[in-house]
């Protein structure tokens, strides 16, 4: 026996030490108060007197002050009950504390080692106390019933001996969590007092949070109440407008003094905190920290989620089948009408006393039947045997009182069935239930002509809200630019129409109409590609995205190559005319079939290059995203647009979009080539070279306005203007290009009919250093010079043959004189 006191002594004395240590004191000769004790063991009547300790805090305080009288009025009316502890007189042991553990401890010493012996003890109200002085408490034997609600109580190992009559924490989290969804916020905060108690809260708050999808942005611990600076600052770091706040009220005065300082409050903040701080709590500030106007300034429209419950008849009420007089009914009547924390805690008081009777009372026969018996009186601190008959009798109780059916799991906690939660809001001063929350249902309803108030008339929002818009191409310039587009395809369709039902009439075969449907053809991809360009895609998967990507690209590449590829061999057949037939005046065989191979083979390359990129290239969806704009509609509600819009590309994208500008630069360096080189060839009854040329520049020069135009970044932001850019040079170039080919060929075809014009190279005009001429004047013109230089030649033979002859008679009359 000693051994274990000793033991449990030096528990108790470790602990004592450690809150020294902080500064606070602790003196074992201190007694604790006795309440209707007296000196003599027996009283009149032959009452056994027993005792039970008692755990409450804050003396200064209106409501937590004032509990011991209702508990000691519980104890004078299980005292002037017949059927309840018959024989005996209930008798509470007990002091106030200021809510500090170390006092609670120091309490607890005095308790065990002064004074008559404690078969139980009610308290401690605070889990901070709780959680250290319960601990204890089962070393010596003692059963706890305590209003304190931390999660961690629940752990048997630790605390084996403690029984919850308050519902946890943790409960009221679901409340919380349906507030958020309630008030459709999805961004919150959570600071929390850092300790064991508000530490397991907040991380069951968080993973609720989380699970219905609400974003915790920040969470922050206090390690000292008076210094909650860094944590707020990371707060407004985080720009958390919806805070919950858990801790004890002492710590909350010291944090919303800094909240004050620090101007977190007002329309733009909502503070959700606990729901069982005491009325007027702000009251007990330190004039040094804030004053109590500028803490009531501060806490201004506030949330907490007070919980309660209680009978809904007060005839309901019985103590195992035994009925509480008229005048026990009206002082529960009175606790009753009470509102807030005020009534909470005076109701939950009450039963946690009664059940500690009755659960007293249940044991006295259990008792008797131990070997050896014994009676209440005979409890000792030692007597782990008759300490456990007390835990099950608490166990096995079960009755009606103020605050509904009392029922005791064997996990060591009242069942949470009746609770009420509600939101309440901080309006005139006080705290005002709102709504009320349905468990079952996870639903809310509104009481009674109450009606939550905003500062400003609307409101908080949980931060800016960032709405992702994915940004689409005007109608009217998608309607405009679709019309545009179709009419290009009926010309494009006439165009085709014409030179295939005129393809042998000379005026059309002369042109190569083969080569003009390859031009039509890929005129047709590229006016094609516009619709595709002008998609509304904001509906499209991922998926569904790239595969528009892939099919645009390649209509573009493919009919650009068909295109422009036909009609820049339609200018290499009249350079290679021009430069090597008529000039050189040799034979040049160029057939339709290789001037179409060729062009096939610029496609050729595209669908190599496309084919690897789709099998290969993995390409993705990516966003260009805008700067957030504020819906101006409604900026109270902080809502801001981002526009998105979404982009095909590839880890390896620069290499395939090099290979395809590569191909196509020189496809087009090699049309402005040939376009240079046969700049002032025509044919006078066909007049085509001059019209190729001249939309090979049209090309040429779009190519260099639109491309540096699409990559910048202002384009890039705005798809409407993108796709403006884009339409306008495929429609324009496209058009351009189909009517300089076809339009003249067409008013050569109705000038002439259906005649067999021929055309003659006679009337050829081809390159001159000087100007322009017919073929006929440039032959004439050089036979002039031909004879020119032959007569010159002549002139130049017949001195020569007089020089030889010269030269010859010389020589004879050197050979005569030589003889003679």
């Amino acid at each position: 026996m000693h051994a274990t006191r000793l033991l449990s002594y030096l528990f108790v004395a470790n602990t004592v030490a450690l809150f020294q240590a902080n500064g606070a004191t602790f003196d074992p000769n201190t007694s604790a108060t006795v309440a209707n004790t007296t000196s003599d063991p027996l009283v009149s009547g032959q009452r056994t007197p027993i005792y039970i300790g008692g755990f409450f805090a804050f003396p200064n305080n209106s409501i937590f002050g004032a509990l011991p009288r209702t508990v000691q009025t519980a104890i004078d009316h299980v005292n002037n009950l017949t059927g309840i502890l018959d024989g005996y007189e209930l008798r509470m042991r007990f002091r106030l504390t200021n809510g500090k553990p170390n006092e609670a401890l120091e309490l607890l010493n005095d308790l065990l080692y002064e004074g008559p012996t404690l078969l139980m003890s009610w308290g401690p109200i605070l889990s901070r106390q709780a959680l250290v002085v319960n601990e204890v408490a089962p070393y010596y034997n003692v059963v706890q019933v305590c209003l304190a609600n931390s999660q961690a109580l629940r752990d048997r190992t630790r605390y084996p001996l403690t029984v919850q009559m308050y519902w946890s924490e943790d409960s009221v989290n679901p409340a919380r969590v349906a507030f958020m969804r309630y008030m459709a916020w999805s961004r919150v905060a959570i600071i929390f007092e850092d300790n064991e108690y508000f530490r397991l809260n907040a991380e069951d708050l968080r993973a609720k949070l989380e699970a219905e999808r609400v974003t915790v942005i920040a969470i922050e611990a206090i390690s000292d109440a008076g210094k909650p600076e860094q944590q707020l600052l990371s707060l407004k770091r985080h720009d958390a407008r919806i805070i919950f706040a858990l801790s004890y009220f002492d710590t909350a005065i010291k944090l919303f003094c800094t909240i004050y300082r620090m101007e977190m409050f007002g329309p733009r903040y909502a503070w959700i905190l606990v729901g069982w701080y005491p009325e007027e709590w702000w009251m007990a500030v330190n004039d040094d920290d804030c004053t109590a106007e500028q803490l009531e300034k501060a806490l201004g429209y506030h949330f907490s989620v007070p919980a309660w419950r209680s009978v809904d008849n007060l005839d309901e009420i019985n103590y195992g089948h035994i009925k509480p007089p008229d005048y026990q009914l009206d002082f529960l009547r009175g606790l009753l009408s009470r509102e807030g924390v005020d009534r909470l805690e005076h109701i939950e008081s009450y039963d946690s006393l009664i059940h500690i009777a009755m659960s007293l009372n249940r044991s006295i026969e259990k008792l008797a039947s131990l070997e050896p018996a014994r009676a209440l009186h005979d409890f000792s601190y030692t007597d782990r045997e008759m300490s456990g008959v007390l835990l099950e009798s608490v166990y096995q109780t079960r009755f009606v009182g103020p605050t509904g059916s009392v029922l005791i799991e064997h996990g060591g906690f009242r069942l949470e069935n009746n609770v009420r939660f509600f939101i309440a809001q901080f309006q005139d001063g006080k705290s005002t239930e709102i709504i009320e929350y349905h468990n079952e249902s996870t639903t809310f309803r509104e009481v009674q002509n109450r009606r939550f108030r905003w500062p400003d008339g609307t409101p908080p929002v949980d931060g800016k809200t960032l709405i992702d818009q994915k940004d689409t191409i005007g109608p009217p310039v998608r309607l405009t630019f679709f019309i545009f587009t179709s009419s290009g395809i009926v010309l494009d369709v006439a165009f085709l129409y014409i030179n295939v039902k005129f393809r042998k009439e000379r005026a059309i075969k002369i042109s190569t109409p083969p080569l003009n449907n390859l031009i039509v053809l890929g005129s047709l991809m590229l006016y094609a590609s516009v619709f595709l360009f002008g998609v509304d895609q904001s509906d499209f998967t991922d998926t569904e995205i790239i595969r528009l990507c892939h099919i645009k690209l390649s209509l573009v590449c493919v009919g650009i190559s068909l295109a422009f590829g036909a009609l820049f061999m339609k200018t290499y057949r009249i350079h290679a005319i021009f430069s090597r037939a008529v000039a050189k005046l040799k034979r040049v065989a160029l057939p339709n079939s290789k001037l179409i191979l060729g062009v096939f083979l610029a496609v050729a390359v595209d669908i190599v290059v496309f084919t690897i990129w789709i099998l290969f290239g993995e390409t993705y969806v990516a966003e260009t995203r805008s700067e957030p704009r504020l819906d101006v509609s409604r900026p109270g509600e902080e809502i801001y647009i981002v526009s998105v819009i979404p982009y095909c590309t590839s880890d390896y994208v620069s290499y395939f979009m090099g290979v395809i500008y590569a191909t196509k630069g020189i496809l087009l360096m090699f049309g402005i080539f040939l376009a240079w080189e046969t700049k002032k060839i025509t044919v006078s009854s066909l007049n085509d070279s001059k019209y190729i040329a001249m939309s090979i520049y049209v090309v040429a020069i779009f190519l260099a306005i639109v491309l540096p135009l699409l990559n910048l970044h202002v384009v890039r932001q705005n798809v409407t203007i993108e796709f403006a850019i884009l339409g306008s040079a495929i429609i324009i170039t496209n058009t351009t290009v189909l009517c300089l080919v076809f339009l003249p060929k067409i008013c050569l075809l109705y000038k002439v009919g259906r005649a067999n014009f021929h055309v003659s190279m006679m009337m050829t005009r081809f390159p001159s250093n000087h100007s322009t001429a017919t073929f006929s004047d440039y032959a004439s013109a050089s036979s002039v010079k031909l004879q020119e230089k032959l007569q010159q030649k002549e002139v130049l033979l017949e001195r020569l043959k007089q020089h030889l002859a010269i030269v010859v008679a010389s020589l004879h009359k050197r050979q005569q004189i030589t003889r003679d």
